[in-house]
């Protein structure tokens, strides 16, 4: 964009039109005069008179030109982009600084950490703030924190905050970043507005939203928006995205398959090996290979003897960007699983409840196993009997009083599973009414007529859903032996159809609530139902689906950085003072309170990874694993400046590099580039070039 300080001396252009005038006045047709001894003449001037004009034209043009840029240089023409546009000289500036403190931005290079570069590059902006000017510091990540909220006048604190500044492991939206600087431009009074966007240019951190595009587009055109680039070259590199465990609480001595997820990005390629730490001791390696843009599983197989809870990670090779290499997991071995059995049809012959059957299979002849079955009353099934439970089995209860459904639906969505039987008791309207409202049951239920010939089989379509691939290595005899003389008809739409009968209707279909699953089975184990309670499937069934759902508790003890932490606390610690100790060792007092007489215990975020513990004297009652969000911040793919104008149509900003001269860029873009010196070297050339044209002219 081309301006002027001194806009009025254009009027001085007008005097070029001189030399024009003094041409078109010579040139006025003289009187021709016979003479005889011209004729010897003109041949010769003839030849020459073409290339005599274009020389005059030559010679008019460069003194037109001479008196045009001297008028153009005594209205000292100014170049400016278009995001300085509006700003006034002398006049105070309010600049809010954006500071990328996402984990991307501990990738390390040649010239060191990108975060580093960053935060000097943020002190560089405040260098071009005389004093007088304000600042504020946001701290970016994908949740925006204020560092410096009010404008500081003390440029000196600001420094001082940047460099006190510390790298997150969080993942990266700006347009959050960007939404608070707007507010904040739009609250100040200052002449002069900047915003400044220290970022290494990560792709996943500029959303393709609508709403961002608008508002990108109206801070450009309330304050001069300058970007940092201190990212740099990236080539690719590998990160574990996810750890998966077949069993989070397992028993004793039962195996545990833990999955690792390794992610190559960008053009990373070669073989790398993953090495599996179980409670700090090295247990296991695989060697994969890598190739770019794929991701490959390493797995391997634990047994874990000792009760209570254990903790381990699965790592790479450190390179580019470390935070990703190491991914944490936790687990607790329990006794055994305990389940909560809720019999709604209590008959004087026990066996003549689906319950009674459940209890059974489940630790046959009363011996161990892996579950601790328990009967519970319907109208006692509280937080306080849900505390410590894995899953609860409602076998024909009629309906459930509000405050223990409400009860039951936290246990679910906290991690807890529930398998719902079907019962003579059962009142449907509350199931497809209530109990479906508050995801209870994930299907609607009608009575319908079954034959004495039906057949519960496994769908092929389906082997794959983790309830029941167990399943698919039993003989098909053992699968498809039940017969089925009462059933329920299950519809609706969200749920998961895992079982199936012979006439292809669903048998048994799972849900989600929360971090918990829900079962719901068409038939029951009472024998006026179905024959299943002694089929050969039916505990092979029963430990299956109770596994499957004990697995819901995966998420209880996995979180991302930043997300809280929350679990209900054991028995026996009401009164007890209860610290939560974080990977580095540091101690904080948990949050305490009792929902329904149990004690819930909770910590506001978790901003590193690794494995934080809550602990009652020396010993722990829970444990998380804490990891970054690899899957988004990972990549190290890079955004353009074109790309962000497609992407952000109206978007004004001016884009520099860390190893620029970031003092000089940013006055270039305040106050633009300043033509007349140049102007007046070419004036001065032109001025030579005239007198060497006028000199030959004049020879001629």
């Amino acid at each position: 964009m081309l301006s002027f300080l001194h806009p009025y001396m254009m009027w001085a252009a007008g005097l070029a039109s001189i030399p024009i005038i003094l041409h078109l006045y010579h040139r006025r047709r003289a009187r021709a005069i016979p003479w005889a001894a011209m004729e010897f003449l003109l041949a010769s001037v003839r030849r020459s008179a073409r290339w005599f004009r274009v020389r005059q034209l030559l010679l008019l043009a460069i003194r037109v030109l001479i008196l045009l840029l001297a008028a153009f240089a005594a209205a000292r023409p100014l170049l400016r982009s278009a995001s300085g546009a509006g700003f006034r000289r002398n006049a105070a500036t309010y600049a809010v600084i954006i500071l990328d403190n996402s984990y991307s931005m501990g990738w390390r290079d040649a010239q060191g950490v990108a975060f580093d570069r960053a935060r000097q590059a943020a002190v560089k902006c405040l260098s071009v703030l005389p004093p007088g000017d304000s600042a504020s510091l946001i701290l970016a990540s994908d949740v925006p924190r204020p560092a410096i909220k009010e404008p500081s006048y003390d440029l000196g604190a600001v420094r001082r905050t940047i460099a006190a500044a510390a790298l997150s492991q969080r993942a990266t939206d700006l347009s959050r970043a960007i939404a608070l600087a707007a507010t904040w431009v739009s609250r100040s009074s200052a002449p002069n507005k900047e915003v400044y966007i220290v970022t290494d240019m990560q792709a996943s951190a500029w959303p393709k939203r609508r709403a961002a595009a608008g508002e990108l587009a109206s801070l450009s055109r309330a304050a001069r928006v300058q970007i940092v680039d201190v990212g740099g070259r990236r080539p690719g590199q590998s990160a574990i995205t996810a750890v998966a465990l077949s069993d989070p609480a397992p028993v004793p001595g039962s195996p545990v398959r833990i999955t690792a997820t390794l992610r190559s990005y960008g053009n990373y390629r070669g073989p790398q090996t993953a090495r599996l730490f179980v409670d700090g001791r090295p247990v296991a390696s695989a060697a994969v290979d890598l190739r770019p843009g794929a991701q490959v599983l390493a797995s391997f197989t634990v047994r874990l003897d000792g009760v209570g809870y254990h903790s381990g990670y699965v790592e790479l090779p450190a390179d580019a960007l470390a935070v990703d290499n190491r991914r944490f997991f936790a687990l607790a071995v329990q006794p055994s699983r305990r389940v909560l059995i809720v019999d709604g049809s209590p008959a004087a012959d026990p066996f003549a409840s689906g319950g009674a059957y459940v209890r059974v299979a489940l630790s046959p002849g009363g011996q161990a196993s892996d579950f601790a079955p328990a009967a519970v009353a319907p109208s006692n099934l509280f937080a306080n009997e849900l505390a410590g439970a894995s899953a609860v089995v409602l076998s024909g209860v009629g309906r459930l009083d509000p405050a223990c459904a409400a009860a039951l639906a936290q246990f679910v969505r906290a991690g807890g599973g529930l398998l719902v039987l079907p019962g003579d008791n059962m009142d449907l309207s509350y199931y497809n009414g209530y109990a479906r409202r508050m995801g209870l049951v994930p299907a609607s239920m009608t009575r319908a007529p079954a034959h004495a010939g039906e057949d519960v089989h496994l769908d092929p379509s389906i082997a794959a859903e983790p309830a029941v691939e167990p399943l698919t290595e039993l003989k098909p005899a053992t699968i498809t032996a039940p017969r089925v003389f009462r059933r329920l008809a299950l519809g609706g739409s969200g749920a998961t159809v895992l079982l199936r009968f012979a006439d292809g209707r669903p048998a048994l279909v799972e849900g989600r609530l929360g971090r918990g699953r829900v079962l719901l089975l068409a038939t029951s184990f009472a024998p006026a139902w179905s024959d299943l309670q002694v089929r050969p499937l039916f505990v092979p069934l029963l430990h299956t689906l109770m596994g499957h759902l004990c697995r819901g508790q995966t998420s209880q003890l996995s979180r991302e950085v930043g997300e809280g932490l929350a679990c209900r606390a054991p028995a026996g610690l009401a009164g007890q003072p209860i610290a939560v100790v974080a990977p580095n060792g540091r101690r904080f007092p948990a949050s305490v309170s009792t929902e329904d007489g149990a004690l819930l215990l909770s910590h506001p975020n978790a901003e590193a990874s690794g494995v934080y513990r809550f602990v009652a004297g020396s010993r722990t009652v829970a444990a998380f694993a804490v990891n970054p969000p690899a899957e988004r911040e990972g990549d190290p793919a890079r955004i353009s400046a074109r790309r962000l104008r497609v992407i952000y149509p109206g978007f004004q900003f001016a884009l520099a590099a860390a190893g620029d001269d970031l003092r000089q860029r940013v006055m270039l873009g305040r106050t633009g580039m300043e033509l007349d010196g140049a102007l007046l070297w070419i004036l001065l050339l032109l001025m030579l070039l005239e007198l060497v044209a006028a000199r030959v002219a004049e020879g001629e």
